[in-house]
């Protein structure tokens, strides 16, 4: 009862010292845990790579009874932090948060949570069971059913998201320009932006980073973004080729089908890989002389991994690899934020329709409308 009044005691401190200033105290963040239910083991403090999505433990304790330290130096505010605990008998337990976002009809978890000051992390920890996803018995994953307290910029990615559409028209311009300038300190709409940069044009994204506040527009993203810019080339799905499993370069031809679908996967990508086979029951039902022409896009940059996948599973319909000389324009030629798998669905002028991100089974069903839809037309 003691060490948790202290706890708590401190925390208030740390959160009274947050509100008084705007930017990360000394760049350090403290991070304070009282998990109910939590086993006994190490737990490690996670951070994730915003351009290689990969994770590296940056530090570790002891938990015991539910309770943890970590004080952790924070050099870029754009960072992304989680936590992972090996208990004594060798499971691992993966966190995940609560947020008042919605996926696919549902609740929405994020993997991770952004740096603040002070965070707190406390409440009873809770299963969460994935759709669509088979784990090593060793593994498991969790939440806490209290919403985690990590600061504003937290705030904003458990809140809010800009708007996601298949066409950036003007209303959904103004849209996204209102959002960003309420949140105009938030590094993870520019985050955001970034990942989206294929949706919009050039005067756009110079309109929305004039948008945020003096401080976030020093960020290194920013430069990258601009960047990006100045090697747009005009690549789009219409003018660019891609290998095929005959290794032979190919163009989409769309004029040549009522409607294309296209879909960006990867041979590491677990999803992806769950959704090949509700992938061959649409081919089945729905054949070239449908109508409707479907073509996977691997992002592999190891073709022989891609060509491994390719013999296990077996898909009959275009398998094509982007070349590596167009790895940096995948955004631009897709107009998708970078997450897979992907499906997009294309009339024959080239114009994109509709687009999904990740894999649901009951998604297939929207696939089958849409399908259905467009070739009765």
């Amino acid at each position: 009862m003691k060490i948790t009044k202290v706890i708590l005691l401190s925390f208030l401190i740390l959160v009274t010292l947050h509100c008084n200033s705007k930017k990360i105290i000394n760049r350090q963040m403290t991070i304070i845990g009282d998990l109910k239910n939590c086993p006994n083991g190490t737990i490690y403090l996670v951070q994730q790579n915003v351009q290689t999505f990969t994770r590296t433990n940056v530090d570790s304790t002891i938990l015991v009874d539910g309770k943890f330290l970590f004080k952790k130096s924070v050099e870029d505010p754009l960072s992304f932090y989680s936590f992972n605990v090996v208990d004594k008998e060798g499971n691992k337990i993966l966190f995940h948060f609560k947020t008042n976002k919605t996926y696919n009809s549902g609740k929405y978890f994020s993997e991770n949570f952004m740096p603040a000051d002070s965070v707190l992390v406390t409440g009873k920890i809770q299963i969460f069971e994935p759709k669509n996803m088979e784990l090593p018995s060793k593994i498991k994953l969790v939440y806490p059913d209290t919403m985690i307290v990590a600061g504003k910029q937290t705030d904003v990615m458990f809140n809010v998201s800009l708007p996601n559409s298949k066409e950036v028209s003007d209303e959904l311009f103004q849209e996204i320009t209102d959002t960003i300038s309420k949140y105009n300190f938030s590094y993870y709409l520019l985050n955001e932006v970034y990942n989206n940069r294929g949706n919009f044009t050039k005067e756009q994204i110079n309109t929305l980073i004039r948008l945020f506040d003096k401080e976030v527009q020093t960020h290194g993203l920013v430069s990258q973004l601009k960047k990006s810019l100045e090697l747009r080339n005009g690549k789009s799905l219409t003018n660019v080729s891609f290998m095929s499993s005959d290794r032979k370069m190919k163009k989409l031809h769309f004029s040549q089908s009522k409607l294309t679908m296209v879909i960006l996967w990867a041979s590491w990508c677990g999803p992806c890989r769950k959704e090949i086979p509700f992938l061959k029951q649409l081919h089945e039902a729905f054949p070239v002389n449908s109508g409707l022409k479907m073509v996977s896009i691997s992002l592999d940059r190891d073709s022989s991994a891609w060509r491994k996948a390719l013999l296990e599973e077996k898909m009959s319909w275009d398998q094509w690899v982007l070349p590596e000389n167009l790895s940096e324009y995948t955004r631009e030629i897709f107009k998708h934020n970078g997450s897979i798998p992907a499906t997009l669905f294309l009339n024959s002028r080239g114009e994109i329709l509709e687009k999904f991100s990740g894999f649901d089974e009951t998604t297939m069903n929207k696939y089958r409308n849409i399908i259905q839809k467009n070739l009765i037309n």
